[in-house]
C-alpha cells in the first residue's frame, strides 16, 4: 500500500455530480468519499477538453433524477471513460486517474483494475441513485 500511494502525487476521479466540473480529488483510489471538486482553473487542461467536460456535465445536470430510466447511463459512462483517458494524458504519470472505482486509467489510455486483488467483482454495477426511495 505505501509503495502504491508513494508513486502518485494526487488521486483524481472523473465522476458526474450536479453542477460540478466532473473532476474530483479523491483521498485515495476507490474511496467512497468523492473528496473535493477540482475546478478547471487548477489543472492546465486544453480548452477543448474543458468544453467536453462541461458538455458531459450539462447532459448529467439536465437529466430528471425522478426518472432515471430515461437517462442514457451507459452512453454517459462511455463519454466519461474517454474524458478520463484524455485527462490522464494531460496530467501525466504522477497523478492517478480513475473513472470507475479502483480501475486506474494508464497513460497509454488502457486501464488496470485493482478490483480482483481485493476480491471485488469487475463490474461495479449498483442501483442507480435514488430520489425519495425510487430507484
Amino acid at each position: 500500500e505505501e509503495h502504491f500511494f508513494a508513486k502518485y502525487d494526487r488521486f483524481l476521479r472523473v465522476w458526474p455530480e450536479w453542477s460540478s466540473s466532473g473532476i474530483w480529488s479523491v483521498p485515495y483510489p476507490g474511496s467512497r468519499n468523492a473528496g473535493g471538486m477540482v475546478d478547471y482553473q487548477y489543472r492546465p487542461l486544453p480548452s477543448e477538453l474543458v468544453e467536453r467536460f462541461k458538455a458531459w456535465q450539462v447532459e448529467y445536470d439536465g437529466h430528471e433524477p425522478w426518472t432515471p430510466e430515461k437517462f442514457d447511463w451507459d452512453g454517459h459512462a462511455r463519454i466519461g471513460g474517454g474524458l478520463a483517458r484524455d485527462l490522464k494524458r494531460c496530467v501525466g504519470p504522477s497523478i492517478y486517474v480513475e473513472h470507475r472505482e479502483l480501475v486506474e486509467v494508464l497513460i497509454d489510455g488502457t486501464t488496470h483494475s485493482y478490483r480482483p486483488l481485493l476480491g471485488l467483482p469487475e463490474s461495479d454495477q449498483k442501483p442507480r441513485r435514488t430520489v425519495q426511495g425510487v430507484t
